[in-house]
């Protein structure tokens, strides 16, 4: 819990400098918001008879690009995420991902972009995610999938940022590979309907050629990529 706080405070200080026009119109990941809308639209198409949730919503703006359906926002940080909500059409809820305060069987469509690397305990997350979903309802996970190689690096640094914290990467107490991913999802009883890669980061090129070889080589065992993966309850 107490690397969960250091993670939520590195999450406040990112929300105190975030700029909704410039993360929509320049960042991949604001870029990958418009594509999960539309990787979920693809499943089942979006109705009146929605309800929809994002849980880790930040600033709401994959709700804002959905104009059907009853939209529900979750995020512990709403309190402190000023910049650009005023334009928000959904209602928000301040709530932690391990304690979802809903009924059981409400949502159709679930939304969890960038999230599952951020909370407490992913698997109580996909728990309560689950129980909150209607049968039938979709759930479309999105988050950075490491390498093999390159999760355990961060994973020796998260044990060494115990005693040297400026080795942690702050936001992130957790790594994955597509492979945890997908194994999370099948033991918490969701079905994988569709998997793909929304971009791969991509390392700056070295001027001299033979650093160029060994940037080729090296990203095919040590890179990260963020993967979207639509499951289904």
């Amino acid at each position: 819990m107490e690397r969960w706080k250091i993670a939520q405070r590195a999450e406040r200080k990112y929300w105190q400098i975030y700029d909704i026009d410039e993360y929509q119109s320049g960042d991949l990941h604001g870029q990958s918001h418009k594509y999960a809308v539309q990787l979920m639209a693809g499943a089942h198409g979006y109705s009146e008879d929605d309800v929809i949730l994002d849980v880790g919503c930040g600033c709401g703006d994959m709700l804002n690009l959905i104009d059907r359906g009853l939209k529900v926002g979750l995020d512990p940080n709403l309190r402190f995420i000023k910049r650009g909500c005023a334009r928000r059409n959904f209602e928000p809820i301040v709530a932690v991902s391990e304690n979802l305060p809903f009924n059981p069987s409400v949502f159709t469509k679930i939304f969890c972009h960038n999230v599952i690397d951020h909370v407490a305990d992913p698997e109580q997350t996909l728990a309560q995610i689950r129980k909150v979903m209607k049968d039938g309802g979709f759930l479309l996970v999105n988050v950075d999938a490491h390498s093999s190689t390159l999760k355990l690096r961060r994973t020796v640094s998260e044990i060494l940022g115990r005693f040297v914290p400026a080795m942690l990467d702050l936001a992130h107490p957790y790594s994955f590979t597509t492979r945890d991913i997908l194994k999370k999802l099948v033991k918490s009883n969701f079905q994988i309907v569709h998997m793909q890669t929304l971009f791969a980061y991509k390392k700056r090129k070295s001027p001299f050629e033979i650093m160029r070889f060994v940037d080729g080589f090296l990203t095919q065992i040590y890179y990260t990529r963020f993967v979207s993966i639509l499951a289904r309850k």
